[in-house]
């Protein structure tokens, strides 16, 4: 919002309201090694991908905007026996509303639509990855009160309504998050923040703990995340920018404690803009500690999983409207469970056009 409003101060009032629209297109080829992420028989292919990217955003004099975004993205795998296509689309209207002195009022409709081959077995009791297909609708309203170069506090209640196909069970999500930003610097800024997420499941049973349901039960997790952030500029150009993020999630299940886990994560993105070059290295690690679930009926050693992903971007910017561009991501899941671990490769590379 600090932008935003700088941008409004350096704006002639007859130019209002002020309109901004953006579109834009990508398209590619690529390789991946695990389609299906198998711990013992990947399954490889070549891919062509396609995306699209368009957003409206409309300031008003009194700094209200009204602003909206939608991407979606499609990969289509040339030689997979389970998997022909992956989708992933995402749109968002959000309107934020200062009044009073310092405070801001944000509410934001988000829809997510994602067909892909995911790793669920962090919360369920298939430890295989599947192919997830889901809807996803999300209502957020927020309150932020601004105090200058101190920063700024923001309360927020999320709710989500989180519809899946068989075999995943749909569920409601709802939970007050509070965050405290400060900014520092060359519009940097950190913040940390706290949220508690409860969510029913519609149909899905208990458990033991070994992992048996329990007939006419109702499953419900209640979450706690612990979230800390940093938003970093290096020199005064803002070329070099690195985000620093930190998480600890606590998940407590309403039985015997059979998905009762803690998972720590920790990433870092480093990204170098200077035109007409764009470069960005990031690496991500998070592991999940389980307090009841074992190995195996005969290996009672607690369940252990990791995960680890580094990923390697370079745009260049040949046209005021096209980029090239080349992309490498690797993915590893470490497990004390043979069906938990597996690796996967993907290379990519293609243009983007912005209008």
């Amino acid at each position: 919002m600090a932008i935003m409003t700088s941008a409004q101060d350096n704006v002639p009032a007859s130019l209002f309201p002020l309109w901004d629209r953006s579109l834009g297109g990508r398209s590619g080829f690529g390789y991946k090694d695990n389609v299906l992420l198998s711990h013992s028989h990947p399954e490889r292919s070549t891919f062509f991908s396609t995306g699209l990217e368009a957003s409206v955003f409309r300031l008003a004099e009194d700094g209200t905007l009204l602003n909206f975004f939608f991407t979606a993205d499609n990969n289509h795998y040339f030689s997979v026996s389970k998997v022909d296509d992956e989708w992933l689309v995402l749109g968002q209207v959000q309107l934020k509303k200062p009044f009073a002195t310092d405070w801001e009022a944000t509410f934001a409709l988000d829809y997510f639509f994602q067909n892909q081959v995911l790793d669920v077995s962090a919360t369920e009791t298939n430890l295989s990855a599947i192919e997830v297909e889901g809807h996803n609708i999300q209502f957020t309203p927020a309150l932020r009160r601004n105090f200058g170069e101190a920063g700024w506090l923001e309360i927020s209640v999320p709710v989500a309504r989180r519809i899946f196909r068989e075999p995943l069970d749909s569920f409601w999500e709802a939970g007050p998050k509070l965050a405290f930003g400060h900014p520092y610097g060359r519009k940097s800024e950190w913040i940390v923040s706290y949220s508690f997420i409860d969510r029913p499941y519609d149909s899905r049973t208990e458990t033991t703990s070994t992992g048996a349901a329990i007939p006419g039960t109702d499953l419900e997790f209640q979450q706690h995340k612990f979230e800390a952030a940093s938003w970093h500029y290096w020199d005064e150009a803002r070329r070099w920018r690195t985000v620093t993020k930190l998480s600890y999630r606590l998940n407590e299940d309403s039985g015997s404690g059979y998905f009762d886990y803690g998972k720590f994560q920790l990433s870092e993105q480093i990204r170098f803009r200077a035109k007409p070059w764009e470069l960005l290295a990031e690496v991500r690690f998070g592991h999940y500690f389980y307090d009841t679930q074992t190995v195996s009926a005969t290996d009672l050693s607690r369940r252990e999983l990791s995960e680890l992903i580094w990923h390697l971007r370079a745009e260049y910017q040949f046209h005021k409207w096209m980029k090239a561009y080349a992309d490498f991501e690797h993915e590893r899941n470490f497990s004390n469970q043979r069906l938990g671990r597996y690796a996967v490769n993907t290379v990519s590379a293609g243009v983007i056009l912005e209008f």
